[in-house]
């Protein structure tokens, strides 16, 4: 009987708490694994959130466009660089992407 009365008990702070936390985790996994850009290289945080992008327009770093000859290096011609954007440093893409 003593499971039923924590039940009962529950918060509904508890809840309303821990829902963003789960939503959050279970986004950025469905971003890195079974989004259709899942298969397109860069840098992960930019797969899971486009403050990856924000944040270098905010700082006193290099603006995010001066960054990309630095990605295109390292990932290759084609990058992910936000949950729903790539880009490429060909000025022509085959219509496959």
């Amino acid at each position: 009987m003593e499971s039923l009365n924590d039940v009962a008990n529950f918060r509904p702070v508890t809840m309303i708490v821990t829902f963003p936390f789960i939503f959050l985790i279970v986004r950025a996994i469905y971003r890195l694994t079974l989004h259709p850009l899942a298969k397109f290289p860069g840098p992960k945080i930019a797969a899971i959130t486009s403050l990856y992008q924000a944040s270098f327009d905010i700082s006193r770093s290099p603006c995010f466009v001066k960054i990309l000859p630095k990605l295109h290096d390292r990932y290759g011609p084609i990058i992910r660089t936000a949950p729903n954007g790539i880009v490429s440093n060909r000025c022509r893409l085959k219509h496959g992407i």
